[in-house]
């Protein structure tokens, strides 16, 4: 549909909203002038308050740097995205800065010379500036970028924020080698490491299963509850998360809807069809843009392929109005040409983020005069080229088909001839081309498609935004909540969600959902709020704050774990004082099983999975020895060390020592940044505002 003809179908919605966006600045400016004369706040890192307006501007520098790298706008979840980086990135600031400071860890103006320009270059440094043709960092390129860069605003500042983010790395890489230095493994923790590895056991064991006695046949009293709770409260630690259910009521295209979309496809068709230009037409009327591809027989769909290859077929020819999922569409043959299938082709690259860069240019068409003249096009780009894989084989890459390569470099090859000699730029820089063969010449269509993806319409947003009005408005308290939803047969969701979650099942761009919900108390049910095309009613079920859930949270649970507790000690009672294996499985109906080259350092042994604590008690047993009963995880097993196979006397210390100190490192960095997290202390607020 024309974008005109968007805007008015929905002008009363665009009105809706635009009267909700006046309400809330008038609102907001309301509240903000009531003289209290309060500084919006995103959060606390330690004693530092981080203000809405000074986070918003560094989430926009961020954001203006991403599209200057990109060259293209940033949508909402890469802005999602990039906000998160820029909050994890101050708490990182923050709380590292006071280290380096307090240990004195620095990064002097000689250091970051070093790394630009001098001995040490950053391997990025080394990277951009390696000459293609010799492989050898070239440190007067570095100088002939320092010396031009501040020509160019945007250059000038990627460039400060490069040397911002290497002084930050080279701060983090010294505060890691001080912490890395300080781990150090013992020989005696080597010489365990070798046993714990090293020593099997083989073992003959008795199992009885918890799954084998039906949880309602245990019963736990109220204190034998609450003890096991006291115990184990380790075991209910929680982060900060709120249990929502809603009910989604979507906002889907009537029948109706879907025959105005095609009444103006088939108004539409005669004017489409006297357009003189295709592409124009298409870009300015149809919902979906233009498509220049030329396409061969059998890569179209089948309603366009069996029309637009007959041989009587002739442009202007059209197909439709025909559906296609949510979208009526009107396609018409545009352009019909023969072009080979695959093509032969060698180039030169000389690499320019500016494909009109003088010196790039210049380059670029002496080296075809040359070419033109006589020149050897193979050894030239051996000598020249910035492709270094091609430039080996003389520039030459081989016989390649569509979609390949970039598309100004594929169309250069399949549009022109052999011997043709083309100069074309890319986002890698600019290409000599020089085309050498083409595979035979087949019939290709470029095809016009005017489409109109069938949106609601104003009626169909009343329709749905009624009958979700009248679904909050039939709510007189939570436990109406689920009672309607089963009378009306809607579908209850349910969900747990964190202050600052983007995502939530069944919905597109939710955040007004969380946000909701962190705002609202629980059993509170919302009055329709959106979420992309839908609107949505929440109840917030319960709200989880962080540390240890309190038992009326988690009794479920509690219950569950006390009557296995209960089941454990039941079944070491029934099977104490048997050290016969065999005797103990025919009382209790089950098999001798057995399991070999069992570790202390094994992360499951064979046949039972996970069983710390039984791997735990095996380490400390000699050949021969029959446990008492143990309480695993999965059961309570009687224990035959059958034979020990001990660890060698003679190992590799050092390798050894080595993998204690790795798994250390591996661990270390991040518990330490997270401890120092705790210890600041981080208030995160952001769900407030975004």
């Amino acid at each position: 549909m024309a974008v005109i003809g968007k805007i008015r179908k929905h002008s009363t919605l665009v009105l809706i909203v635009i009267g909700v966006a006046l309400l809330a600045f008038v609102l907001t400016d309301a509240f903000t002038s009531s003289g209290r004369g309060e500084i919006p706040v995103v959060g606390k890192i330690g004693d530092t308050e981080i203000t809405q307006q000074e986070f918003e501007q560094k989430v926009n520098e961020a954001i203006n740097n991403y599209e200057m790298q990109q060259q293209q706008p940033v949508d909402d979840k890469t802005r999602s995205q990039i906000r998160e980086q820029v909050w994890n990135q101050l708490i990182s600031e923050t709380v590292l800065q006071k280290e380096y400071e307090k240990l004195g860890i620095a990064v002097t103006p000689d250091e970051l010379f070093d790394m630009v320009q001098g001995n040490n270059p950053h391997p990025q440094i080394v990277q951009a500036f390696t000459n293609p043709q010799t492989g050898q960092f070239d440190k007067t390129r570095v100088l002939q970028f320092l010396k031009n860069k501040d020509n160019d605003p945007q250059t000038a500042q990627q460039w400060i924020l490069f040397e911002q983010g290497i002084k930050q790395e080279r701060l983090a890489n010294k505060y890691t080698q001080l912490i890395n230095k300080a781990i150090y493994a013992t020989t005696a923790e080597a010489a365990q490491l070798n046993i714990d590895q090293n020593k099997k056991f083989n073992i003959s064991y008795v199992v009885k299963r918890y799954n084998t006695v039906n949880d309602s046949t245990i019963t736990v009293t109220e204190e034998e509850i609450a003890a096991y709770y006291e115990e184990n409260k380790f075991k209910f630690k929680q982060e900060e998360s709120r249990n929502i259910e809603y009910v989604i009521f979507r906002v889907d295209p009537s029948e109706e809807d879907f025959k105005l979309a095609e009444e103006w496809m088939l108004n539409a068709k005669e004017e489409f069809a006297q357009a003189e230009n295709d592409s124009l037409y298409v870009t300015l009327n149809s919902d979906i843009p233009f498509d220049p591809t030329f396409y061969k027989k059998g890569q179209l769909p089948p309603i366009l392929d069996t029309v637009f290859f007959k041989d009587s077929a002739k442009v202007g020819d059209m197909v439709g109005p025909y559906l296609e999922g949510m979208t009526y569409k009107l396609s018409k043959l545009s352009k019909i040409k023969y072009l080979p299938d695959s093509v032969k082709a060698r180039h030169i690259l000389i690499k320019t983020q500016n494909p009109y860069d003088s010196v790039a240019v210049s380059k670029i068409d002496s080296l075809k005069k040359a070419v033109e003249n006589g020149a050897d096009f193979a050894e030239l780009a051996k000598k020249f080229s910035e492709d270094l894989g091609s430039a080996q084989e003389g520039g030459d890459l081989g016989w390649f088909g569509r979609g390949r390569m970039v598309k100004t470099f594929e169309d250069a090859c399949f549009n022109g001839k052999p011997g043709d000699l083309k100069i074309v730029p890319s986002q890698y820089g600019l290409h000599l081309i020089k085309i050498e063969e083409q595979s035979e010449k087949t019939k290709h269509v470029q095809v016009a498609t005017l489409a109109d993806i069938v949106d609601p319409s104003d009626e169909t947003y009343d329709r749905v935004f009624t009958e979700a009005s009248e679904f909050y408005n039939s709510i007189g308290d939570a436990e109406d909540f689920d009672k309607i939803i089963e009378e009306k047969g809607y579908t209850k969701r349910i969900g747990e969600i964190k202050p600052n979650d983007f995502t939530l099942a069944g919905l597109d761009m939710p955040r007004e959902i969380i946000r909701w919900a962190y705002t609202h108390e629980e059993n509170e049910v919302s009055s329709p709020l959106t979420a992309g095309d839908a609107f949505v009613i929440v109840k917030v079920a319960s709200v989880n704050e962080e540390g240890v859930a309190p038992l009326e949270k988690v009794r479920t649970q509690v219950e569950l774990l006390a009557k296995k507790q209960k089941k454990g000690e039941q079944f070491a009672k029934e099977m104490e004082g048997i050290t016969d294996l065999n005797q103990l499985a025919q009382k209790l109906n089950t098999t001798v099983e057995k399991a070999n080259n069992v570790t202390f350092a094994s992360f499951a042994i064979p046949g039972l999975g996970r069983e710390p604590k039984l791997l735990g008690a095996i380490a400390a047993m000699n050949a021969g020895d029959v446990s008492i009963p143990l309480i695993g995880d999965i059961g309570v097993y009687v224990v035959k060390i059958d034979n020990i196979t001990p660890a060698p006397e003679e190992f590799d210390v050092y390798t050894m020592k080595n993998q204690i100190e790795q798994a250390q490192r591996a661990q270390v960095n991040y518990a330490v940044f997270e401890a120092l997290k705790d210890k600041v202390g981080v208030e995160d607020n952001r769900h407030k505002f975004y």
